[in-house]
C-alpha cells in the first residue's frame, strides 16, 4: 500500500456469522527516505552495579501523532527503536511497583549514619537512593519516610517513584548530586545511536541489594539474629498487660526489623526501656505487628 489516504472496510462478524463493516480512513505515512531503513536509538538499562534492570518503561516523546511510544527492556536491560530521522526526541525511562525491593533497616542505618557523619555516602547514586522524599536533600524525613514503607503505613512514597533513572553521560556530583538529568534528547539524527544509557536507582535501596531481574521481589530480612526474649505471663481478657522485652546479646547492633503475630491481642503503645522507642517505630496491620528501629546513638 501506497504513502497517502486509503479507504479501507474493517468487518466484524459474531458467533452465529452476522457481519457487518464500516468504512474508515487509513492515513499511511513513508518514513523510509532513499530506501534505507530508519536508524535505530539504542541504548541499555542498569544499576549502578552494572547489573541489568528488566521491565523498566523507556519512552519515546515527540511531535508525532503516535507520541509517545514506549519499549520496554528484557532481561538483557537494554532497549531499541527505529526512530525518524528529522524529529526531536526527548527519551526517559520508568518503572513502577517494588517500592519495597532492596529496602531494609539495614538502608536506614546507613542513611542515619551519613547524616550523623559517620559513614558520609559519596556514590552519587546512592545519594539519590536516600533522598526518599525527592526533596534533594539527605535528612532525617527520608528516614521516617522509608520507615513508614518497611512498617507498611505506607504502600509507595508519596513524594517519589520507586525507581529513578539519570542519565548515565552526565557528570555526576559524588556529593550533591542534586537536581540531576532524566531526559535523553536526540534532535535530528541521521543515524543510528547507540549508548544511550540510564543508571536505574532503586529509591530507599542504599546498599544496593534490590533485585534487579524481579518486578515484585521482597528483599529477606535476616542478617545476624538478635535473641528477643519476654516472660511467661497469664493473660486475662480485657486486661491491659506491660510485656517487658528483653535481649541477651544486644552488642554492636545498630538496627533491627520484624514482624510478628498477634495471636487475638491487640496493640496499645510501645514505651521506651533501654533503647529509645515510640509509636513511629512499629505498623500493625490485621493480625501482624511490624517493627522498625535503628540506634539513636551509633558508634564511630
Amino acid at each position: 500500500m501506497t504513502a497517502g489516504t486509503h479507504a479501507v472496510n474493517v468487518s466484524v462478524w459474531d458467533e452465529a456469522w452476522n457481519t457487518d463493516f464500516c468504512t474508515v480512513n487509513l492515513q499511511i505515512n513513508d518514513n523510509d527516505t532513499g530506501g534505507n531503513s530508519r536508524p535505530i536509538i539504542a541504548g541499555k538499562v542498569e544499576t549502578p552495579l552494572n547489573l541489568p534492570v528488566n521491565g523498566v518503561n523507556v519512552v519515546f516523546t515527540s511531535d508525532k501523532p503516535e507520541s509517545p511510544m514506549t519499549v520496554v527492556t528484557g532481561v538483557s536491560g537494554t532497549y531499541s527503536d527505529d526512530a525518524e530521522t528529522g524529529i526531536t526526541y526527548d527519551i526517559t525511562a520508568n518503572k513502577g511497583g517494588d517500592y519495597l525491593n532492596g529496602v531494609t533497616t539495614f538502608d536506614l542505618v546507613l542513611i542515619q549514619r551519613h547524616i550523623l557523619g559517620i559513614q558520609p555516602l559519596t556514590n552519587p547514586y546512592l545519594l539519590i537512593a536516600a533522598d526518599a522524599d525527592n526533596n534533594g536533600v539527605v535528612s532525617v524525613n527520608d528516614l521516617s519516610e522509608l520507615r513508614k514503607l518497611i512498617l507498611g503505613v505506607y504502600t509507595e512514597l508519596p513524594s517519589n517513584e520507586s525507581w529513578r533513572f539519570p542519565v548515565a553521560s552526565q557528570t555526576m556530583d559524588a556529593t550533591h548530586p542534586f537536581p540531576y538529568v532524566e531526559t535523553i534528547t536526540v534532535a535530528n539524527h541521521s543515524q543510528a545511536m547507540s549508548n544511550q544509557d540510564f543508571v536505574a536507582v532503586k529509591i530507599g535501596d542504599v546498599n544496593g541489594n534490590a533485585d534487579a531481574s524481579a518486578n515484585n521481589p521482597v528483599e529477606s530480612r535476616t542478617a545476624k539474629k538478635v535473641g528477643l526474649a519476654v516472660a511467661d505471663q497469664a493473660l486475662v481478657a480485657g486486661e491491659t498487660v506491660r510485656i517487658p522485652v528483653t535481649a541477651s546479646n544486644y552488642n554492636e547492633i545498630f538496627g533491627y526489623q520484624f514482624t510478628m503475630g498477634m495471636r487475638g491481642a491487640e496493640f496499645v503503645d510501645v514505651e521506651s526501656g533501654a533503647l529509645s522507642m515510640s509509636a513511629s517505630n512499629v505498623g500493625v496491620f490485621a493480625d501482624k505487628l511490624t517493627m522498625s528501629m535503628q540506634a539513636k546513638k551509633q558508634q564511630q
